[in-house]
């Protein structure tokens, strides 16, 4: 397989690996659906398809801003039977809660924002296969009906990533069922329906070109997302699609590309979810978009206190593209010069015309606008502090991996140097981002208390999970002590109480160890094993 293009699975082994007990679960996870899927739709499916969620380790609220993060792909995944059928996009979903959704097969179709629901991602990323295949100046795929059935194993507001996993997903599983491998110059659409008369023949075509490149996928993955209203920066995606089994990424972007970090030996982190939900689409406009609007606006004020023309200063929409001569105000370092530039508190929207010379209409887009309305009826719009903490998050990543790879550090220094960039990390996102959360601060004291090398909130904030590093041979007293001290304190945690209930008593999928696992995949269904 070329390990810059997506892969083609013929055996569950070469995604999930080989422990017997874990392939036995996805083997009986994996026929259920495929049974499912032949007693909905009275048909085999075509392929199945997977992507993972992530935990990103270190570098929060920063891709948007043109930085590099570091996350690893988790086994938790959302898996897609998908086949051709009907004349409309149907959806169903292995989730009893979530009802059948049906859509109109026209990629021009407009995303419903008012209505959040599981069933516009998929439509998400049905536009952007089209869209993008436009772009790249590729002939449109034929309109055919497609037949979909999702089985998502990422908790949805965990700060996971289950959006970015099932965009992914369905990504694939619109581009798997049209045979379409997106590069410009590699390009095999399936229009003809004889072309997939017998598993022997797909799996052939498969193999010969349906092997969409990575870093293509993850770019317009990300660009998907942001039909729901989420000023998606690309980490989300780019992990689900690039992950790699052993080994953590640097993702950096313009364009989308990974690089592996080894982390060290004896390191082990646990994910715990503190059970307080952030949907991230649902409360975008005063959370996550208020922070990117934020940061444009830091970015463009930034620019023109440092003496960029005013027509250049409007161009810069990311914090990178000033942090060179920001920096060089304050003596090397951005983060002071942050403070020495722009005030502390709210600024408003009268202040910032007239301190950037246009109103903002000119350079912000419907979704940032938006933003600006909510911050005026607030506390304004705090550009000093989340700037601050973008250039020192931004630091933290390239330090994080040259701790990694450092050859001349033992295991300890190692693994205490990185659980020191984890809780500055935490202390800026609660402090000058302000994206923590009551019950993640409470889980964060938790997990440190237990002995936690470093112990973070991870994704967007506001809800979620903490990421914590623990040595390999502490974790499974640390998972107890964190159970005893947060979730089994229902002044802690009144959440916790319904999930055992729901989950036969077990919090296994609440708090657990994760190793970095392997990214999105295509798997060819003649060759799985799962029935007739």
């Amino acid at each position: 397989m070329q390990k810059d293009s997506i892969p083609l699975a013929n055996r569950l082994e070469e995604v999930y690996g080989t422990d017997p007990s874990y392939l036995g679960e996805q083997h009986a996870r994996y026929t259920a659906l495929h049974s499912r899927f032949v007693d909905l739709y009275g048909c085999q499916p075509e392929f199945i398809v997977r992507s993972p969620g992530r935990v990103n380790l270190i570098g929060e609220h920063i891709d948007y801003m043109g930085y590099g993060v570091l996350p690893m792909a988790i086994k938790q995944d959302t898996v897609i039977a998908v086949a051709r059928g009907g004349d409309k996009l149907r959806l169903n979903n292995m989730a009893s809660a979530h009802a059948e959704q049906d859509f109109s097969l026209d990629p021009a179709q407009e995303v419903d924002r008012d209505n959040h629901s599981w069933g516009n991602y998929v439509v998400c990323a049905y536009k952007g296969v089209h869209e993008h295949l436009a772009r790249a100046g590729q002939p449109a795929p034929p309109l055919f009906g497609l037949q979909l059935l999702v089985e998502g194993r990422v908790p949805q507001g965990s700060g996971l990533s289950s959006s970015a996993a099932l965009v992914c997903a369905a990504s694939l599983a619109v581009l798997a069922v049209h045979g379409i491998a997106v590069s410009k110059h590699v390009h095999a659409g399936l229009s003809s329906s004889s072309a997939l008369v017998c598993a022997g023949t797909l799996a052939v075509l498969a193999a010969a070109c349906l092997r969409p490149p990575k870093a293509e996928v993850a770019q317009f993955a990300a660009e998907c997302e942001k039909y729901v209203g989420t000023q998606s920066g690309g980490m989300d995606q780019a992990i689900s699609i690039m992950g790699q089994a052993g080994v953590a990424k640097l993702i950096s972007f313009n364009p989308v590309r990974a690089e592996d970090v080894r982390l060290p030996d004896g390191a082990m982190f646990v994910i715990a979810n503190s059970l307080t939900v952030s949907k991230k689409a649902v409360s975008a406009d005063f959370q996550y978009n208020m922070r990117v609007t934020e940061c444009r606006l830091a970015a463009v004020a930034l620019a023109l206190a440092c003496g960029v023309s005013p027509v250049e200063a409007g161009q810069r929409k990311l914090l990178a593209e000033v942090e060179e001569v920001v920096a060089a105000a304050a003596g090397g370092d951005a983060a002071a010069g942050v403070d020495k530039l722009l005030h502390d508190g709210g600024y408003f929207k009268a202040e910032l015309e007239e301190l950037l010379g246009v109103p903002l209409e000119q350079l912000l887009n419907e979704h940032q606008l938006r933003c600006v309305a909510l911050a005026e009826k607030s506390t304004g719009l705090w550009l000093q502090k989340r700037a601050r903490h973008v250039f020192r998050e931004a630091a933290r990543v390239p330090q994080f991996r040259a701790i990694c790879h450092a050859p001349d550090l033992g295991t300890e220094a190692k693994l205490a140097s990185l659980g020191a960039l984890m809780d500055a990390s935490q202390a800026s996102c609660r402090d000058d981002f302000v994206c923590s959360s009551t019950n993640l601060d409470r889980l964060v004291a938790a997990c440190k208390a237990a002995g936690a090398l470093g112990s973070r909130l991870t994704g967007a904030g506001w809800g979620g999970c903490t990421v914590s590093l623990v040595r390999e041979a502490d974790a499974c007293s640390f998972v107890a002590a964190v159970t005893h001290a947060y979730y089994d304190d229902p002044e802690q945690c009144e959440a916790a109480a319904g999930e055992r209930e729901a989950h036969g008593g077990s919090l296994d999928h609440v708090i657990f160890t994760s190793r970095p696992s392997s990214g999105g995949a295509i798997l060819d269904i003649a060759t799985l094993g799962l029935g007739a």
